[in-house]
């Protein structure tokens, strides 16, 4: 199970719409048939996917970004993660909430050992109430990883007001 393409993660759904827009990009993606572009362009089995290292190589002219002010844009400006997101898939296994928290996972597994099995306990997105509540109770630090990220969604909500 993933998440659709253009189907808002929690950070999204929290932020006001109008955050992170970037009308520029927003109608080259109107333009641009992206599928097609990567297509064209990939050969064997790249490290990323084409379609995101196309964006974000024009994103980089385009904006005049060094390499190192393009991973931090990559990290920090949410136009231009909303811009190459879709395109990237990372599977983490970890006990440590921040990275499911912070990370922005898009989808969370929780496993339990039953008898000899490994079974589901809770799987689903950060936008799912029972998927936060089974962080806040299984992983040691859930609960304060939540009330971070709240605080720090809010700090960035209220700076670009």
């Amino acid at each position: 199970m993933h998440r659709e393409m253009g189907q808002p993660s929690l950070a999204d759904s929290l932020l006001p719409q109008t955050l992170g827009r970037n009308e520029r990009l927003e109608r080259i993606d109107e333009v641009v048939d992206w599928e097609r572009l990567g297509q064209l362009v990939s050969e064997g089995r790249p490290i990323y996917p084409p379609i995101m290292m196309i964006k974000a190589l024009l994103l980089q002219q385009w904006y005049n970004l060094s390499d190192p002010q393009m991973e931090e844009s990559l990290a920090d400006r949410i136009s231009f993660r909303r811009e190459t997101r879709n395109n990237r898939q990372v599977i983490v296994v970890t006990h440590n909430p921040n990275i499911v928290v912070h990370g922005d996972a898009e989808f969370v597994l929780s496993l339990k050992a039953s008898k000899s099995q490994t079974v589901i306990a809770c799987q689903g997105g950060l936008q799912e109430r029972r998927v936060r509540d089974e962080i806040c109770e299984v992983m040691e630090g859930g609960r304060e990883a939540f009330q971070d990220r709240y605080r720090r969604l809010s700090m960035r909500g209220n700076q670009s007001s």
